[in-house]
């Protein structure tokens, strides 16, 4: 194989300078492993002429098989000690910074790095997943654990009352406009049974889990008026959404004392009370004090504004 022409170092500053001294530098390093190669073979030439002539052919043969034995890699593949030298002068001599200057950033620069090493798949570790950490999804809620968020109660008193009745995907969409399909659903209280106001005229579905038929046929009823003959909080554009407001109002709104599904089981707040007076009647009024008075709240009353 012919030999490398000989490179000139340029000046400093030079652009090449950094190219041509990581050449010489490779250049030095391969001159020495081939020097050290032709060292130890000549070792190994001289050492078997001395053994061959010092030892009988039995010993040879046994110390050249606990040599074997000894020097296997875990490929399987004997190696004696003379092969195992020559392994080992694989790896690069040091360099100092006096004999090649040295520039870590040019040497990591994606032109060095394609002309000075090859990185082999065997070079790159394996990434270990045991310190990552196992996601753990939070529980649910239950119950009991929401007693004391009158929402939470509501919310979810509701949603079982959408889900029976079919309107659950409707809830959600302030546009959503259905009659109920069915005159009868098994599975609801007589109290959750349709009205006639429920299966005859377009509405939304929030009137729907209300637990009191008459507050459901009567909020219908009004919301299905024209415009001007509505009182007037229902004539905003806005005034569906204020009734979901004061259901859910954090500080005085709907609240559910039992499972849900009987009209008892609910009451309604200072909020509603307060803007929806028109739709109620007395027996959903007394009902809602009763409970108000078990917790030592303010009976609702028109004294009150």
């Amino acid at each position: 194989m012919p030999r490398a022409a000989p490179l000139s170092t340029p000046s400093p500053g030079d652009p090449d300078r950094k190219r041509v001294l990581n050449v010489l530098a490779q250049r030095r390093y391969r001159q020495r492993k081939k020097e050290k190669y032709a060292m130890l073979e000549k070792q190994a030439k001289s050492a078997s002429s001395a053994s061959c002539e010092s030892s009988s052919p039995e010993s040879v043969s046994e110390i050249s098989s606990g040599e074997t034995r000894e020097n296997t890699y875990s490929s399987g593949v004997p190696l004696t000690s003379v092969q195992e030298n020559i392994l080992r002068s694989e790896a690069p001599a040091t360099m100092t910074t006096s004999e090649v200057d040295f520039n870590l950033t040019a040497l990591l620069g994606p032109t060095d790095l394609s002309n000075c090493f090859d990185f082999s798949n065997d070079l790159v570790p394996e990434i270990s997943h045991s310190n990552y950490e196992v996601y753990q999804p939070a529980p649910s809620l239950s119950m009991d654990m929401v007693m004391d968020i009158p929402v939470m109660k509501t919310l979810k008193a509701g949603a079982l009352i959408a889900q029976a009745l079919g309107c659950e995907h409707l809830l959600w969409d302030p546009t959503s406009r259905w009659t109920i399909p069915t005159p009868t659903l098994p599975g609801l209280p007589e109290n959750m049974q349709p009205t006639p106001a429920q299966l005859s005229i377009p509405h939304h579905p929030l009137f729907d889990i209300l637990p009191w038929p008459q507050l459901r046929t009567k909020l219908i009823c009004v919301f299905a008026l024209p415009e001007h003959q509505r009182p007037e909080n229902a004539r905003d554009p806005l005034a569906l959404m204020q009734v979901t407001y004061d259901i859910e109002d954090e500080k005085d709104g709907f609240r559910v004392n039992g499972e849900g599904r009987e009209k008892d089981d609910w009451e309604i707040g200072e909020a509603f009370f307060k803007n929806w007076w028109w739709a109620l009647d007395r027996q959903i009024v007394e009902c809602s004090n009763a409970w108000r008075q078990r917790r030592g709240q303010p009976r609702l009353g028109m004294k009150n504004y």
